[in-house]
């Protein structure tokens, strides 16, 4: 009896193992309330990060405020700069950056106003802090600084004007920027290069070409003998 006994209770004991070992490896044994600890199913390796490195789509307003903002920068840095420095070819250059950006701060006001958006005549603190610097220095050095700025002013702002070129929905904001955008590049290419004197884009070229069709040390005409 005993040895019955025995021979059946190992015999159960063997059974409640091997049911055991099937649910630990079963991978939808799970206790209500726990998390599946299954690794995903596999995606793309750049899926999980998908748009996060893109730009946030430009709108009107924003368009606007950055624009501004550097606008106003421009031409009271123009102003000061004529004002404190003796370079007469750094003083064309910030006439011209001045003229330029003032005219382009009345169209954008106009524009802004029929589209009910309002434009501030205060510079941002990113700008503001840009224009004390310029203050703070002596009139050589307030020179240098300002050359600076404006080459990495211009960069920002061909950088933003390009977006607001393809991203802009309204078409009177969107045909301001891509206007601009010459203007830009030649202000920034004017900046960097220090012997071109404050001219405009087309007289540089008009040059070159006449230049090419007249070297001058190329005789002009062959004399008849």
């Amino acid at each position: 009896m005993t040895r019955k006994f025995l021979i059946t209770a190992a015999a159960i004991t063997a059974v409640n193992g091997m049911a055991m070992a099937q649910m630990s490896q079963s991978p939808t044994a799970q206790q209500p309330g726990q998390h599946s600890t299954q690794t995903p199913s596999a995606q793309p390796s750049g899926a999980s990060m998908q748009g996060q490195g893109q730009q946030q789509q430009l709108t009107s307003q924003e368009f606007v405020k950055q624009a501004a903002a550097c606008g106003q920068y421009e031409v009271k840095s123009a102003k000061l700069i004529q004002d404190k420095v003796d370079d007469q070819q750094v003083k064309q250059h910030a006439q011209r950056i001045e003229q330029d950006n003032q005219k382009a701060n009345d169209e954008l006001k106009q524009i802004a106003k029929a589209q009910n958006i309002t434009v501030s005549d205060d510079m941002d603190a990113k700008h503001q802090r840009m224009y004390d610097q310029l203050k703070e220095q002596d009139k050589d050095q307030m020179a240098q600084t300002w050359k600076q700025q404006q080459i990495q002013a211009h960069k920002d702002n061909i950088e933003l004007f390009q977006r607001a070129s393809t991203q802009l929905q309204d078409p009177q904001l969107k045909q301001f920027a891509q206007k601009q955008l010459p203007i830009l590049q030649q202000h920034l290419t004017t900046i960097q290069s220090p012997d071109q004197s404050a001219q405009p884009a087309g007289a540089k070229l008009d040059q070159d070409q006449k230049e090419k069709m007249n070297p001058p040390d190329s005789p002009m005409q062959p004399q008849n003998r």
